[in-house]
């Protein structure tokens, strides 16, 4: 056994007591794909363990795309896949805070970033960015004591480890963009009301669909199933090829004159017996020809009134007010807490610096 498990507990612990940000850097540079890791030309393109100490370890490699390690006070790292023995030194994860000696970050350039150095107002979202602080991370022997170390070495649970952080992260994931589908509604609805076409049938049924699609995680199950049940069959149609439509009957089957013809037909791979792929595609037309699509459709309601009650539940007023106070067309408390200064004086202080070119990017 080992004690990552409390040396992590330990971590974590310091983290809340500080009230830190950790980034999650999981996914290496990769170099070759279709190599592993211990097979790479350059081994940096994975992170990984160079020498082992007695008080730590010492990595080198690059961690890529790394969301919010610029904004951030500790680099938690994973592996980003699947280690064998032979890529046991690839097998890591520690944290270490962002300043450490021997780490570099590159900031990402991102579309019209250089906007915020002209004025606020082309920034279009100056207070909070669409994304936050995206870097490569390179890592140049970097020393990390063993209190913070949570695997070294341990390949055969690097699956697991993996696996667990990407189910949670993809949940996570999925919240965040629904908080910035708010934000976007409200600033649609806000802008149909501008020009006088809120009440619209194409706008309310774009906003809709918007609103649908941002609540899909949890509140617009039936809205989905009258779309997805029809793509599924789709698909499954597809999959199954005209095969479907032509089936001979179980009477033909059983025909002593044509029916061993006719099983001819549908020879499908060896170890598969006709009359099993002859059931299969019964069961497929079945199920996507049949009932069950209309029942899809209007079972538990009709698309129609799902709308209506997605309309009504949808808070736009909220969404809207969500959307004036990220575009400055409203006080922003929340943006006064962050900087210690009302919004009015902290943009007067902004264009001053930029007047002065005393903001830059080298």
């Amino acid at each position: 056994g080992t004690n990552y498990h409390e040396r992590f507990k330990n971590w974590l612990t310091e983290v809340q007591k500080n009230d830190w940000m950790p980034s999650g850097a999981m996914t290496d540079a990769r170099g070759d794909r279709s190599l592993r890791p211990h097979q790479q030309k350059n081994r940096d393109t994975y992170l990984h363990i160079k020498e082992r100490l007695d008080d730590g370890i010492i990595v080198s490699g690059v961690k890529a795309h790394i969301t919010g390690a610029i904004n951030s006070h500790e680099i938690l790292t994973m592996p980003t896949r699947t280690m064998g023995e032979e890529d046991r030194d690839f097998a890591l994860s520690f944290a270490i805070p962002s300043d450490a000696k021997g780490v570099t970050f590159v900031f990402s350039r991102q579309t019209n970033d250089t906007r915020r150095l002209d004025s606020p107002l082309d920034a279009g979202n100056p207070k909070y960015g669409i994304v936050g602080g995206e870097a490569i991370i390179l890592f140049k022997d970097v020393f990390v004591p063993w209190e913070r170390v949570f695997m070294a070495g341990e390949y055969d649970f690097s699956n697991e480890l993996v696996e667990t952080f990407a189910g949670y992260h993809r949940s996570n994931y999925g919240g965040c963009k629904v908080g910035l589908a708010d934000v976007v509604i409200g600033g649609s609805y806000w802008t149909a009301e501008a020009h006088g076409i809120s009440k619209a049938s194409h706008i309310v049924d774009k906003l809709t669909e918007m609103i649908a699609m941002a609540e899909t995680l949890a509140n617009v199950v039936k809205l989905n199933i009258t779309r997805m049940v029809y793509e599924w069959m789709r698909l499954a149609q597809d999959i199954a090829g005209g095969k479907i439509i032509t089936l001979p009957s179980e009477k033909d089957l059983e025909n002593p004159q044509i029916g061993k013809a006719i099983e001819e037909c549908f020879v499908g791979k060896e170890g598969f017996p006709i009359s099993d792929i002859i059931k299969m595609l019964r069961l497929i037309e079945n199920m996507s020809v049949g009932a069950g699509l209309p029942e899809a459709m209007h079972g538990a309601g009709s698309p129609a009134a799902q709308k209506i009650m997605i309309a009504r539940r949808s808070s736009l007023e909220r969404k809207v007010d969500l959307a004036k106070r990220v575009a400055g067309i409203k006080e922003d408390k929340d943006f006064d807490k962050i900087t210690g200064k009302d919004e009015k004086t902290y943009w007067q202080e902004t264009r001053k610096k930029i007047e002065q070119k005393m903001v830059q990017i080298f």
